[in-house]
């Protein structure tokens, strides 16, 4: 079982990057190595910088935040982090939730290198519903979990 933590962002760069590299001199090392912190990543767009530039044009037509970020955590002792088929495992369970929650645009990126050594995903989330062409209005309080 895994726990889901939700909140929004006004910088879908900013929080992308974070998930792709990291921070500080480990980002700098990753761009300078042509390498990324994800162990698996899946976009419904064709790349992750385009999915920042679809939320970048959520934020120009008024939408204060660009995207919601969810961090989705499992347990060491469910999943563990040096087993392929586990990665993949959690990573694929992140793209199914990703796809229930709404109809808009997601990245998925699944981390290996946590501090607790537990498997974990960041699952962002365009401000904007494809269906509706408004902004996500759903699956954002998870008080009554998702439905």
């Amino acid at each position: 079982m895994s726990t889901v933590n939700v909140q929004p962002t006004t910088s879908a760069r900013r929080a992308v990057t974070y998930a792709l590299f990291g921070t500080g001199a480990r980002r700098e090392q990753h761009l300078k190595d042509g390498t990324s912190r994800a162990a698996r990543y899946t976009c419904l767009m064709e790349s992750p910088e385009a999915i920042i530039a679809r939320a970048e044009q959520v934020s120009a037509i008024g939408r204060r935040n660009e995207m919601y970020t969810y961090t989705q955590n499992f347990s060491p002792e469910e999943f563990d982090v040096k087993n392929p088929e586990h990665i993949q495992r959690v990573h694929d369970l992140s793209v199914k939730l990703a796809k229930r929650m709404n109809s808009a645009d997601f990245l998925v990126v699944t981390h290996t290198d946590s501090a607790g050594g537990h498997l974990h995903n960041h699952i962002y989330v365009v401000n904007h519903d494809n269906l509706t062409g408004k902004s996500l209005s759903r699956c954002r309080s998870w008080s009554r979990g998702l439905r």
